[in-house]
């Protein structure tokens, strides 16, 4: 992830939900309430009819009979679809184990059988473009979002790729992915909510770093997830509490997506592990692994 916006410029967006027709499902009142809850996310959450205007400076969550969808004041509309475009072509691809991301994170030297049994735990999902990418690899992936209106698109899209009239390779891919809304420093302070039986094999990092574009350049799925996030938790800080899973756990590898010009978050003399890089053009990963 990038954020072009200095942290103390951010202002999370106050947001309407409304049903695409009336009236309001009992869901979308469940949503508020979820979402009324959350401090610091979305407080000022208010639920809609069809018919009525939206407030001035609103963002607008839609639901209707296909997947929700976010508005913004502008009128700039954005889903999470995994059905269609780059996820379908992960879908399809050749060999994807041997992609950058999925060697970075291990997949490529587990047999393609056993592949389902290597968890990965994506701790910053945002649109879990590259969840998406690990599972059609063969990994399970539980995407971490912390928060609720980001979280529900996710979940709505992975919903939605299970369908029967969905094609069977990306039913496959959905079906090894699940959704955790959480913090993900919550996860790996040792407030897991997972069970034993998912175990992380390897953890994932997607931080947010300054980004040299401008703005307009950024594209449209992570202008609305900078928007809704903001500048997100501090990346060291989470990438000491994973490495930290890495020597008292079942995880073993930490992997951090870093600007292919920029320093690691951790330099290797500050690790007394390894520190592996592989690079992928415009970023790289960072691939960090006990003492042999």
């Amino acid at each position: 992830m990038s954020n072009t916006k200095n942290p103390s410029e951010w202002t999370p967006p106050a947001f309407a939900i409304q049903p695409v027709t009336a009236p309001a499902n009992p869901a979308a009142e469940d949503l508020v309430t979820q979402l009324l809850a959350t401090s610091n996310a979305c407080s000022d959450a208010i639920l809609m009819s069809p018919d009525e205007a939206l407030p001035p400076h609103y963002w607008l969550l839609q639901l209707g009979n296909d997947l929700p969808r976010l508005i913004r004041p502008d009128g700039t509309a954005w889903n999470i679809d995994y059905r269609s475009g780059k996820s379908q072509q992960r879908a399809a691809e050749h060999k994807p184990a041997r992609q950058p991301l999925a060697r970075a994170l291990g997949i490529h030297k587990i047999k393609a059988a056993q592949r389902c049994h290597w968890h990965v735990i994506d701790g910053t999902a945002g649109a879990g473009a590259d969840g998406w990418q690990l599972a059609a690899a063969g990994a399970s992936v539980t995407l971490v979002e912390f928060h609720p209106i980001l979280s529900m698109l996710l979940v709505a899209a992975i919903k939605a790729a299970t369908d029967t009239d969905v094609d069977a390779a990306t039913q496959a891919i959905a079906q090894r992915i699940t959704v955790l809304n959480e913090r993900v420093e919550s996860v790996l302070n040792n407030r897991d909510p997972l069970p034993p039986s998912r175990a992380a094999n390897a953890l994932y990092l997607d931080p947010m770093y300054p980004n040299r574009r401008s703005s307009a350049a950024v594209k449209k799925p992570m202008q609305f997830i900078q928007a809704l996030v903001g500048p997100g938790p501090d990346p060291i800080t989470v990438l000491q509490q994973g490495l930290k899973a890495l020597q008292h756990s079942t995880v073993a590898r930490v992997v951090v997506k870093r600007p292919s010009n920029a320093s690691a978050l951790i330099v290797q003399q500050n690790w007394h592990g390894q520190l592996v890089t592989i690079d992928a053009g415009a970023v790289r990963f960072d691939v960090y692994l006990l003492p042999n």
